[in-house]
């Protein structure tokens, strides 16, 4: 039996949405609206990115751990910056290290007092 296409909008909401959820539970610190955003480029359909490995709330850590090392490279570094410039994209990813585990061990910490989810 075939979906509608509500069905699908309604699973793929779902799936989003746990995705995001095992994000925030991994990252507590991670800003607001970031583990959608991560939700979002990881489980996108047609792709074979990390997200789409398998669905509900069974991801397991190492996806959502390899979509936030991604997400964080591409919007919180000069990753494709360089990657414009002509680096090799190993080049790029050691040049860009230390930022994403930092921006990684921030996120793992738990929020700041008095800020939001």
């Amino acid at each position: 039996m075939r979906r509608s296409r509500r069905g699908h909008a309604r699973a793929g909401a779902v799936e989003l949405a746990a995705f995001a959820a095992r994000v925030r539970e991994r990252f507590p610190g991670v800003p607001r609206g970031e583990a959608l955003r991560v939700a979002r480029f990881a489980c996108g359909r047609g792709t074979s990115r990390v997200g789409v490995l398998s669905g509900g709330d069974a991801y397991p850590e190492h996806a959502v751990e390899l979509a936030v090392i991604a997400h964080i490279r591409h919007r919180f570094t000069r990753y494709d910056a360089l990657l414009d410039a002509g680096c090799d994209r190993d080049e790029a990813r050691e040049r860009v290290r230390a930022e994403v585990l930092a921006t990684m061990s921030r996120w793992s910490r738990g929020r700041a007092a008095g800020e939001g989810a």
